[in-house]
């Protein structure tokens, strides 16, 4: 095995010189550093701490008297877990000095390093007194830092087979320092802490130092109960997340100004933090936003081409999508945060809803605005962007509607629905009679989750008084019209399904669906309207892997299995 000491000459000698000593030319922040303890560290920390001019923040298990911080210009945490550290260290950061004093084995400063680096600010240093490091049979740390920089001048062909803790810190070390008393690791880039929706405001409002942020209005967390019924007929796998209680969180208007960059895919950012209206399923373990570069639970990056460089003035309400352009995000992420639009607009009378369009001369936003417009927010009330932009002063709602685990949905989305819903049918064309029975079809074409015998699912629905209706062939206000009126309503599992938010008669909504498509949106839906749900499963061509999940079976082509479902749905059709 290779030693620690000939693993740290090979790391000194692929050091970046001079990138250790490296600060941003002009600061407009203080310069925060932060110390890492356990128990046995001594007075030795007094001169640690005498050493530094600026802001120091101790984290350890307690306090020591003989640490003597009252004498020093320092504010003390409480933490005994990595998890813990890492959170306050989340808090105060980003920090520009990280010193590292707890005794570990080589393995486990291996382990804080990976967990805590991402707290620096670009140009910061990560340090570890080499007394600090026990001897244990693994090189730990020295082994991982020499893959790392070994990482950074492998051939771009070779990357992809980087193991993931290599491959996070490639472009994050700048340089690594190794003398007979410290290790010194450079930090090179920028990270993005990933800020939860429950965790936003008392968060940012440590955090942020040029960024404000307010809660402008905050509806309590509740307990919501399906108002209908759920019958899952035969599935060949467990069908999850069909619950019928709803666990949902206190959701939030809150007001930010400062320098905050809409980007696009609901994106919004400012000083090191994604704020939490940047991701829909906010309430996931790992938060995601397609336009990020993720790193790990906790941080992300932001690539440089989406940083703005043109700025508006004025004040805004976020109403960006993570899908801009689709339908079904429109109707579902975009529309449950509607909620808020009034309370801004009572903050500030001049507030615009802003929207991103991907870029420029994409498409014309006809569906948001039909949308906006139906649920009284006119054109003239609406920004529309097409490149990343920094904005002074933004409201963002909470959303009201999470498709992910743990599913919740709030009962008074339904207000929202009743509104646009309202809007969208004034004037309506209504030379098209409405139905009570609708089956929601999809065509052959379409690419997602294709039904290749649809037209015999069709012709068994015909047969029970169904009139068979392709969606997104209507206009948005004759598809109101129809669910409207509509007292029983089936179809294939997706987004033309989700005009149920029209309906006002809805007793039965009958879903078939492949057991691939893990989607619980018209669960959702049903639970607010109050119907009864019956679902009808069948196998996808591509599965799920054992324990785990692939989009390109979310997205299977499929055939409805009539030897399975036939006599249960043909007496379901004929008992309705």
């Amino acid at each position: 095995m290779t030693s620690p000491r000939s693993l740290a000459a090979r790391v000194v000698s692929r050091a970046v010189p001079g990138v250790l000593r490296a600060r941003a030319a002009a600061r407009t922040t203080p310069r925060v550093v932060a110390v890492v303890a356990d128990l046995d560290v001594g007075p030795e920390l007094q001169d640690l701490l005498d050493a530094e001019d600026g802001p120091v923040h101790v984290i350890a298990s307690e306090s020591r008297a003989e640490w003597d911080l009252p004498a020093h210009d320092v504010t003390f945490h409480a933490a005994s877990t990595l998890d813990e550290v890492n959170w306050v260290l989340k808090m105060v950061g980003p920090v520009d000095r990280l010193v590292n004093v707890r005794t570990r084995t080589s393995a486990g400063h291996q382990e804080d390093w990976e967990r805590l680096f991402f707290n620096l600010r670009k140009g910061g240093e990560y340090v570890v007194p080499r007394e600090r490091i026990t001897r244990d049979d693994a090189p730990g740390i020295f082994q991982r830092l020499a893959a790392v920089l070994e990482s950074q001048s492998a051939p771009q062909d070779a990357l992809g087979s980087l193991a993931p803790g290599v491959r996070s810190f490639r472009s994050a070390v700048s340089g690594v320092r190794i003398d007979p008393r410290t290790i010194v690791i450079g930090k090179g880039n920028q990270h993005f802490v990933k800020v939860r929706d429950a965790d936003g405001s008392r968060m940012l409002a440590v955090r942020g130092r040029d960024l404000t942020v307010r809660d402008l209005v905050t509806l309590p967390g509740s307990t919501f109960r399906h108002r209908g019924s759920v019958e899952s007929f035969e599935s060949s796998v467990p069908v999850a997340d069909l619950d019928t209680t709803f666990d949902v969180p206190p959701l939030k208007v809150r007001h930010y100004t400062g320098r905050i960059a809409m980007v696009s895919n609901a994106l919004l950012w400012s000083e090191e933090v994604i704020l939490p209206d940047s991701f829909r399923h906010h309430r996931t373990p790992g938060l995601h936003n397609p336009a990020l570069t993720n790193v790990n639970r906790h941080f992300a990056l932001v690539p440089d081409r989406l940083r703005p460089r043109t700025e508006r003035p004025g004040s805004f309400f976020h109403l960006d999508s993570e899908n801009s352009g689709h339908y079904g995000h429109l109707v579902t992420e975009v529309m449950s945060r509607l909620w808020g639009w009034e309370h801004a607009r009572a903050d500030d009378p001049d507030v615009q809803a802003v929207f991103r369009v991907r870029f420029p001369n994409e498409r014309d936003p006809g569906l948001e605005r039909r949308l906006f417009a139906a649920y009284g927010i006119p054109e003239s009330a609406v920004t529309w962007i097409s490149e990343p932009t920094w904005l002074e002063s933004v409201y963002a709602a909470t959303p009201m509607w999470h498709n992910a685990v743990p599913h919740y949905v709030h009962p008074d989305i339904g207000e929202t629905w009743r509104r646009v819903s309202d809007g969208l049918v004034r004037g309506v064309d209504r030379s098209v009679d409405a139905s009570e029975r609708l089956f929601v079809s999809r065509r052959a074409t379409t690419a997602n989750r294709s039904c290749r015998n649809a037209p015999v699912v069709e012709e068994l629905f015909s047969r029970h008084g169904f009139t068979v209706v392709h969606p997104e062939e209507l206009d948005l206000a004759q598809q109101a019209h129809l669910f409207r009126e509509a007292r029983v309503v089936a179809g294939f599992g997706g987004s033309g399904l989700f005009n149920v938010f029209n309906s006002r008669n809805l007793e039965h909504l009958v879903v078939l669906n492949h057991e691939a498509y893990t989607a619980r949106n018209e669960h959702l839906y049903a639970a607010v309207l109050g119907c009864a749900e019956h679902y009808f499963w069948s196998t996808p061509d591509i599965a799920h892997p054992e324990g785990g999940w692939s989009e390109e079976a979310y997205y299977s082509g499929w055939e409805l299995d009539l030897d399975r479902n036939r006599e249960a749905l043909e007496k379901l059709l004929g008992d309705l």
